[in-house]
């Protein structure tokens, strides 16, 4: 008997059955990876740490309604998703305890308690702000310099005062000028050095009067600042303590729950295709020769 050169025709589908299986695999695992990475790199992104975006993914993308495509392209409820937009999505808030942790947030926000602790310290606070902005608004128009000020009409008033402190001051050293070249007029050293000497003593003198007049008012303008800045903080630090009291009592009454992720199991990925019958497991979205558009299988990678 003749030598056969090709197998038979029944080895010959077998053969080609086992490489479709093998390229379905391998195009599972290249779409897993895409959407998982995708989806891991986008959870990290929003906060979580290594470990838990890695669990994360993994129960979302295990979903029954979660279906993976060529290219990690994500199906849920008749959308087509990016992994890093998927990470976004309700599902995804559903299942990190996103979900849970805004309607949580809302409630206690919206707790009459709450709200009205919130009103009396936003009072407290806008009258201590007001009370030192008034008070930085006189020092600054007092002393009438309007280089301390970004308020342009503040700036204007306070550079038209004729009895600011930076006036007063100028007026005194111009006076005490007019003293010197008096002076050195009669006693014929006007062209001397007597009045060179003289000029230089009273520019001393107001060099020195308007630093130390600066100085004071900048110290002033800190404390001020400063004390802004603590009514800020007690503002801030009171919101907290009541959003934490408002929290309690509301889990307390069980109004609210604890912001969990919910107890959730891996239960195997879906792609393109569910398993109810073994034609769509085999050929699903095959469309003739080369490698299959999208692949059918679930269970665990």
């Amino acid at each position: 008997m003749a030598p056969r050169d090709w197998p038979p025709k029944k080895d010959l589908g077998k053969a080609r059955r086992q490489a479709r299986r093998g390229e379905r695999r391998e195009a599972r695992q290249e779409a897993f990876g895409t959407a998982f990475s995708g989806l891991t790199n986008a959870l990290r992104e929003s906060g979580l740490g290594n470990d838990e975006a890695d669990r994360f993914s993994r129960l979302i993308l295990s979903r029954p309604s979660v279906t993976i495509g060529r290219g990690g392209r994500i199906r849920h409820k008749g959308q087509r998703y990016d992994a890093a937009d998927f990470a976004t999505s309700a599902l995804a808030d559903f299942v990190t305890g996103r979900t849970a942790e805004r309607r949580n947030k809302a409630a206690i926000e919206g707790d009459p308690g709450y709200l009205q602790e919130l009103a009396s310290l936003g009072l407290t606070r806008d009258e201590a702000l007001a009370a030192l902005d008034e008070q930085r608004r006189r020092q600054i128009l007092d002393f009438g310099d309007p280089s301390f000020t970004n308020d342009p009409r503040l700036a204007g008033e306070a550079g038209a005062n004729p009895f600011s402190t930076s006036r007063m001051m100028r007026q005194a050293y111009d006076q005490q000028l007019s003293g010197v070249r008096q002076a050195s007029n009669r006693l014929g050293t006007l062209f001397g050095g007597g009045y060179a000497s003289g000029v230089a003593g009273a520019d001393r003198a107001y060099a020195g009067q308007s630093t130390e007049a600066i100085r004071s008012l900048q110290d002033l303008l800190a404390g001020l600042s400063k004390q802004s800045a603590g009514a800020r903080q007690s503002y801030e630090l009171g919101r907290g303590a009541s959003l934490q009291s408002a929290a309690q009592r509301l889990l307390e009454s069980g109004q609210i729950h604890a912001a969990l992720p919910p107890s959730l199991k891996n239960l195997g990925y879906n792609y393109w295709n569910d398993r109810r019958n073994r034609k769509s497991e085999l050929y699903a979205g095959w469309k003739g020769r080369g490698r299959p558009n999208y692949v059918s299988w679930k269970g665990r990678m």
